[in-house]
């Protein structure tokens, strides 16, 4: 639905040229039903509680969506719950500038003036006012570029940011995120750790439930406050936040009438930056109402669709990362498979990895068309295709990762279609843009 997605274009293009009907389909939407057929769920099973755990996505009502409940099956969905939407401050901006997420977080979720009395000494405090808040502030007044976005990456900006990573500038979106979850890996609770609190709130209208960060950004500045490692807030955040989804899907599960039972949770999210998050969503369901149930992709199949939401398969994005929840129910649950494999369409545009630059970090310079930037290769990466074979591969790049491995004749056949859109230029130009100032990382030459 997206228009400036580059399959959005070219399938409008496409139906134009060739006489063809057009079906657009919700980012989110697409997120379930591909969790749907990656688990073999049968296109006639009735609808599940699909989780949807994501970055940006546009919404049927023309906001942006990125942390959705909804009650869906192949052929449509039902919104019912949604993470409480917060200002995106100048929109696009504030994906490359994380401090605006956390502003607009803290001014919704405890306001400017209680966080000023309490919380002043904080460094946080400092170097927000730094910063043009008056500005900000009437454009939050008038409505002027602060589009509202129920974004689940966007709160993970916020929070990334608030801890002092890449406060500043974000290289490509989910930084912030990465080295949220790389700090949370390192925590070790004790017990007289406790996750942060969020709470479930209704919308004015009654319509949707919210899942409300406000109390997890009090008992955050109060661990700031007190000078808390920043890797143990780190892993306070994932745990709660793991543990309102779950307290979410019970909520909606115990009061939401259907003609149907909620007996499958359907669990879908961007898996580069949320694996310890996973982690935690499994462990405070297993052993209650659900167990969790891994995706049936083989590695290799994941490494060539692709892991992040750049990737599209058949009628919806492939996601790597894609889990099921079945609730636990006495009875075996598996459901007839289906096939849907049709080559995937990436939104990113194709570039040969030259060489490794950072192998814990699983980094590598890629040439794209000439230019040539630094990327994150996680998401392509495991135990069957490791690091050192990837030098000299074609991969699809998009927002700083490969997103999958293709071959060379199916990197000039992408190339073939992106210069007929004409997005060649416009992407080189972005990424010239965010790369990193270093000597590796500047544009050699634009060919394209």
């Amino acid at each position: 639905m997206h228009p400036e997605y580059l399959s959005a274009k070219l399938a409008k293009q496409r139906a134009t040229t060739d006489h063809l009907p057009l079906l657009e389909v919700q980012h989110h939407h697409a997120h379930i039903a591909s969790c749907l057929a990656e688990n073999g769920i049968a296109l006639d099973a009735p609808p599940v509680l699909g989780v949807a755990i994501d970055g940006l996505g546009f919404g049927d009502d023309g906001t942006i969506w990125g942390g959705e409940f909804l009650l869906a099956d192949y052929r449509g969905y039902r919104r019912i719950g949604a993470f409480k939407p917060v200002a995106m401050v100048g929109g696009v901006q504030a994906i490359r500038e994380p401090w605006r997420n956390t502003y607009a977080h803290l001014k919704a979720g405890i306001g400017w003036d209680k966080f000023v009395e309490k919380f002043s000494a904080l460094e946080l405090h400092r170097y927000l006012n730094t910063k043009p808040l008056p500005t900000i502030d009437r454009m939050l007044e008038t409505g002027l570029n602060v589009p509202l976005a129920s974004s689940c990456g966007r709160l993970f900006d916020a929070v990334a940011a608030a801890l002092g990573l890449c406060a500043d500038r974000a290289i490509f979106e989910g930084q912030g995120a990465m080295q949220l979850e790389a700090l949370a890996e390192s925590w070790r609770p004790s017990a007289a750790d406790s996750p942060y609190d969020f709470k479930i709130t209704e919308e004015p209208a009654g319509e949707l439930l919210y899942l409300d960060p406000s109390p997890m950004w009090k008992g955050l500045l109060e661990d700031l406050a007190g000078q808390t490692t920043v890797a143990r807030m780190a892993g306070r955040f994932h745990y709660g936040l793991a543990k309102a989804i779950r307290e979410m899907v019970a909520r909606i599960r115990a009061t939401v009438t259907t003609d149907f039972s909620l007996d499958t949770v359907a669990l879908s999210w961007r898996l580069f930056p949320k694996q310890n998050f996973v982690r935690r969503t499994s462990a405070v369901t297993r052993g209650r109402w659900a167990t969790l149930s891994l995706a049936r992709q083989s590695p290799n199949q994941r490494r060539r669709s692709g892991a992040g939401t750049g990737c599209d398969s058949g009628s919806a994005p492939y996601r790597g990362g894609t889990r099921i929840l079945r609730v636990i129910h006495g009875r075996d649950a598996r459901a007839t498979s289906i096939n849907l494999r049709s080559k995937p369409m990436c939104l990113g545009i194709p570039g040969q990895i030259v060489k490794i630059t950072d192998v814990q970090r699983q980094m590598a310079l890629v040439d794209v068309s000439g230019v040539q930037r630094e990327v994150s290769l996680e998401c392509v990466v495991d135990d069957y295709f490791p690091l050192e074979k990837c030098v000299g591969h074609w991969a699809l790049v998009h927002v700083g990762f490969a997103m999958s491995l293709i071959n060379e004749g199916e990197a000039e056949a992408t190339l073939k279609v992106l210069r007929e859109l004409g997005e060649v230029q416009a992407e080189l130009q972005a990424m010239k843009e965010s790369a990193p100032s270093s000597p590796a990382n500047v544009a050699v030459t634009v060919a394209a």
